[in-house]
């Protein structure tokens, strides 16, 4: 039993209660010490009016919003790669887009593994103007072994004494960085060989966050690892990161239709977007771990999700995004899954009048079901299950969501019909979650 306590509007904030990790045994049962979990009134400032007028559209009026959201998490487009970062070529493919800065940083660590190469005539253009592919795009021109022209000497000095120099324009040669450009060595060579450079770059602070963690380097999922990585190195190098994101919701057991989401607090102390609101669960994807058994783990290790429901979570397709994060060209592949789970009494079943009062209080419920979810690794504060109404309105009209979280759950609104397709952008929209 999880009492669900009294919320408040006001003109400020909604303040709805929340549990957090903290808990203790009375008696036999479980008590959860309660919080206040606050959502900026601005939240349903756009799309009250059209979702009350149209109760089937929980999310009706808030495309806009979902679009805005899309295009924040896919900000660097194909054109503007070469313009602005320098591709990384292992073992002659094109795998990575790193800053210049870090470019200058790795070629300096790396004792000569890593090369500064300039492209002959016939590859000058091309890197960074290809078309995104199904799983991430490429961003990089797949001809790598034409760039026989190494940088040396005083040149090479130069070009890292001043890395923006290093950028390409339309009156260069384009420059590239390379690892094992004759394919020499295998893949474990190479994660060694790179290894202790990475370190290097960790003791001088260039990479930070250090997870002990690895991460693939490859063209595209599925391949063969070139190398394996640092995860907290894959955003400077520009690598292709996967990751596994699940979506966590009720359905109203008397239409069938989607109702609530549970929605994740990050933990204030999270390396990455401290204290946003996340999904149910959600984490990076390792080495050596197919998709599947990365969700049931995460499950598990983040929300304490019992194994018989975590096998529910069914696989429902891609997310894809180039993003600038920190200056760094991230681009992500997620792999993201649906979790029906029990249905949960509590909320009152319009929440949307939330945004259209200055002033409600909620009533007392009492939350009874077989889930609740509980935090488990520190990585996430708390849970709140949210309707779907309130969940659509922070994403439209906050930045209450960690990025690619508010993406995906755009997608989430689209495959459950909970977007109306008469709604202006719905076409848009649908596009942009499919490039």
């Amino acid at each position: 039993m999880v009492p669900l306590t009294r919320g408040v509007v006001t003109g400020a904030s909604v303040s709805i209660v929340r549990s957090t990790h903290t808990t203790r045994h009375t008696k036999g049962r479980k008590s959860v010490r309660m919080t206040p979990f606050r959502v900026p009134a601005t939240a349903g400032a756009a799309c009250v009016e059209s979702s009350e007028t149209h109760p089937a559209w929980p999310a009706v009026g808030c495309v806009p919003g979902f679009l805005r959201r899309v295009a924040e998490c896919n900000e660097i487009t194909s054109g503007a790669m070469g313009m602005r970062y320098i591709p990384l070529l292992v073992a002659g493919q094109a795998v990575g887009l790193m800053m210049p800065e870090f470019a200058a940083a790795l070629l300096g660590a790396g004792d000569d593994v890593f090369e500064l190469r300039r492209g002959d005539d016939e590859t000058n253009g091309g890197i960074g103007e290809t078309t995104n592919g199904a799983d991430g795009g490429d961003g990089a021109d797949t001809n790598g072994k034409a760039y026989s022209n190494v940088v040396t000497g005083d040149e090479r000095q130069n070009l890292l004494a001043a890395p923006e120099s290093m950028l390409s324009d339309s009156k260069k040669k384009k420059l590239v960085v390379t690892l094992d450009h004759a394919n020499a060595m295998t893949a474990p060579q190479r994660t060694e060989t790179v290894k202790p450079i990475l370190e290097r770059l960790k003791t001088q602070n260039v990479i930070t966050g250090w997870r002990d963690e690895l991460f693939p380097v490859n063209k595209n999922y599925g391949e063969p690892p070139l190398l394996l990585v640092e995860r907290a190195s894959a955003s400077l190098l520009g690598i292709k990161a996967y990751g596994v994101h699940v979506n966590g919701f009720v359905s109203d057991p008397s239409n069938g239709r989607v109702s609530k989401i549970w929605v994740a607090r990050r933990s204030a102390t999270k390396q990455t977007f401290p204290g946003m609101l996340d999904h149910l669960v959600a984490g990076g994807l390792p080495a050596n771990m197919d998709p599947g058994e990365c969700c049931v783990k995460e499950c598990e290790e983040e929300a304490s999700i019992p194994l018989v429901l975590a096998r529910k979570a069914q696989p429902v397709g891609l997310v894809t995004y180039s993003s600038n994060y920190k200056g760094c060209c991230k681009r992500d592949v997620l792999f993201c899954y649906d979790l029906e789970l029990p249905y949960v009494m509590g909320l009152s079943p319009n929440p949307a009048s939330l945004f259209a009062h200055t002033r409600l209080t909620l009533s007392l419920y009492t939350l009874r079901s077989d889930f609740v979810p509980q935090p488990n690794d520190g990585e996430v504060e708390s849970f709140e299950l949210l309707t779907v109404d309130v969940v659509s309105k922070l994403i439209a009209n906050t930045k209450e969501f960690k990025p690619n979280v508010a993406v995906v759950l755009c997608d989430f609104f689209v495959r459950h019909g909970l977007v109306a397709p008469s709604d202006p952008g719905y076409v848009e929209l649908v596009q942009n979650l499919r490039q």
